[in-house]
């Protein structure tokens, strides 16, 4: 069904009036209609209208001057000119002050049509051009990245289901695990995809100027209010609207955004007309919202409206597995906005990225990573590009005082198998040869640390599919129509050399040890503490190691040879 708009038609010719405002009602427009240019300017100052037709030949008001004053007062509104008395300079004039077109009569009504159509939609497109410079500076990538976790898959299945319908979304996760991002896959993968995606930031939206923000405001409805503008409600009509921490908006406005959300329809700050308004609701918090209604600072009735379907995104720590994949996404990305040519990231450095807990989550990573590709000096980035006093909490010598972010043994040696079977697709044979022990061996940790079986696919749960059009990045544009297959994101983000020397199960256990006791400054009771051993077994393995043994309060026991791994 094509879009209403509102129409104003001024012209002294009541048959004009009278076959315009026929023609286009039944195109489903709302058209009024004023005799002349002071009539139709005082009806421009009580409501805003998308398109004004407006006669060059009038009394009172000259179309002209009343033209000026149409677009001082709206400056949004599109003007058509009609006139039986057109001539070329008169065309020019009108256009230099702000008319889209100019239509001589008589004309026929598919002219008109045309005509009305093609102001329309350069409206639109103004309309469209001036929010997207707006809000230029504030927007964020729209890739969704994909790795192996399954619950990550989960999500992005829902999401696709979720995206073919007009349902509203409630959208929930700790800042910087990509709200927003899957808040733009659902609207691009939707039939609304081609409209727009407008964002409203609730943390930055003062009660004062939440209403002129969201439902927009007319001429002179309050000191500074100039001209009309429209909201960003409006802004959204046929596409998606986003409320980004909406937890963080006030009672009184969570009402009056209800009000908007159930009847579609929002008033303009002075203004008294009702405009209908075609926008899906997708909302995000950080917040747990059931906690802020038991303390009354939010509204049930605005939460069930909005919570007609829930995704939960988890944070980062909780999806781990992911970490590989999202490095050599962000590699790439900040190696073409860099120009640079990082290749990939050693072992130790994936070790240390993968022990830290990430409270900034994706966005933290991201930021890292971006970091890390522009202090690297060759092609692999290493644990001295990664900024580790900020990541493990490290003092300037080691030791913060607290327990450093770091795994036990038990966790290394877990995260290592489980991802040395990844990268071999579970086949037991080849991943014991790569950690230098027998199949039995690590048959039994499998089973100790209860990791996935010989024919767990890392993938997406069967019979699971997934479609959108800009999702997953790690898969070629013309393999989005089929489920992707999980990225082999070990193998993928490992350099040649470390291929050729693989981190057996003693390689990895020296270095989590090394790099542990380092983050503890040395002190052996603090970091059998942390590894979640015996002070005795900590104290034998150093010397295992060709590492000589220190005291408790000695600098950190590493070997000289072994700084590469620990700075």
């Amino acid at each position: 069904m094509p879009t209403a708009f509102n129409i104003l038609v001024i012209d002294d010719d009541e048959a004009m009036r009278d076959s315009c405002r026929q023609v286009l009602s039944r195109q489903g427009h709302s058209v009024k209609a004023a005799d002349t240019g002071a009539a139709g300017l005082e009806m421009l100052a009580q409501r805003v209208f998308d398109l004004v037709i407006l006669g060059l030949k009038m009394p009172g008001i000259p179309g002209l001057d009343a033209l000026k004053s149409v677009k001082h007062l709206c400056p949004e509104t599109a003007v058509l000119i009609i006139t039986g008395y057109g001539t070329v300079s008169s065309a020019v004039e009108a256009m230099k002050s702000g008319a889209y077109d100019f239509l001589p009569k008589p004309f026929t009504p598919d002219d008109l049509l045309a005509m009305v159509d093609r102001s329309l939609e350069k409206r639109k497109l103004v309309n469209e051009i001036a929010y997207l410079r707006e809000t230029l500076e504030g927007t964020k990538d729209t890739e969704v990245v994909i790795g192996p976790n399954k619950a990550i898959y989960r999500i992005y299945n829902l999401v696709w289901k979720v995206a073919l319908t007009d349902s509203n979304v409630l959208i929930t996760g700790e800042s910087g695990t990509g709200k927003e991002l899957i808040a733009r896959a659902i609207h691009r993968n939707s039939g609304r995809g081609d409209g727009p995606f407008v964002t409203v930031d609730c943390g930055s939206l003062v009660p004062t100027l939440f209403e002129s923000e969201l439902f927009g405001h007319v001429r002179g409805a309050f000191t500074d209010a100039i001209a009309t503008k429209r909201g960003k409600l409006e802004l959204a009509h046929g596409g998606t609207i986003f409320f980004d921490e909406i937890a963080n908006i006030s009672v009184e406005c969570q009402a009056k955004l209800l009000r908007a959300l159930q009847e579609r329809e929002i008033t303009r700050v002075g203004d008294t007309k009702a405009i209908k308004v075609d926008a899906r609701f997708v909302a995000a918090t950080n917040k747990e919202l059931r906690k802020a209604m038991d303390s009354g600072e939010f509204r049930e009735d605005l939460y069930y409206r909005l919570k007609v379907v829930d995704i939960h995104m988890p944070p980062l720590r909780e999806r781990k597995d992911d970490i590989p994949g999202l490095v050599k996404y962000f590699i790439a990305k900040f190696n073409k906005k860099r120009k640079k040519s990082v290749s990939s990231v050693s072992i130790q450095a994936l070790d240390l990225l993968s022990a830290y807990r990430w409270p900034g989550n994706i966005r933290e990573l991201e930021n890292v990573i971006e970091r890390a590709v522009i202090v690297c000096e060759g092609p692999e980035i290493g644990p001295p590009d990664l900024p580790l006093h900020d990541i493990l909490g490290l003092g300037p010598h080691g030791g913060s005082g607290e327990r450093p972010d770091v795994k036990t043994l038990d966790d290394a040696e877990r995260e290592h198998i489980s991802l040395v079977l990844r990268r071999f697709a579970g086949n037991r044979s080849r991943a014991a040869e790569f950690l230098g022990v027998d199949r039995k061996t690590l048959r039994l940790k499998i089973r100790r640390y209860a990791l996935a079986s010989d024919d767990e696919n890392p993938g997406p749960p069967e019979g699971d599919r997934i479609v959108p059009r800009d999702l997953p990045v790690f898969v070629p544009a013309a393999a989005l129509a089929a489920p992707p297959k999980a990225p082999d994101a070990a193998t993928a983000v490992l350099s040649p050399e470390e291929a050729r020397h693989p981190a057996t199960l003693a390689e990895m256990e020296r270095r989590h040890i090394l790099a542990t006791l380092k983050a503890a400054g040395g002190n052996k009771t603090r970091a059998a503490a942390i590894l979640g051993i015996s002070r005795k077994t900590l104290h034998l393995r150093p010397k295992a190691f060709g590492v000589q043994a220190a005291g408790d309060e000695a600098g950190p026991d590493v070997a000289a040879g072994d700084a590469n791994l620990l700075t």
